[in-house]
């Protein structure tokens, strides 16, 4: 990702979720993007926002059945579509 997402590029996804969190490793405050290609395939796109670093990262691998979005670690999650 880049260190905004294109607004252009958000209009092909079925929905998008935004969550917020404090990591306590790194003394950060991170933003985490869920684009969603395709629910019915589970697809979807994960970047994480670095207001520490002022990067974006992206996630390429998330083991199946992880709970990306766990309650103690994300203190707001918002669907946007």
């Amino acid at each position: 990702m880049t260190k905004e997402p294109n607004p252009t590029l958000l209009k092909r996804y079925e929905s998008m979720l935004y969550g917020f969190a404090y990591d306590f490793v790194s003394d950060d405050y991170k933003i985490i993007a869920t684009f969603v290609i395709s629910e019915k395939d589970s697809r979807h796109i994960v970047g994480i926002y670095s207001v520490k670093n002022e990067s974006w990262k992206k996630i390429d691998t998330i083991p199946s059945g992880y709970r990306l979005f766990d309650q103690t670690l994300f203190h707001l999650m918002v669907r946007l579509t």
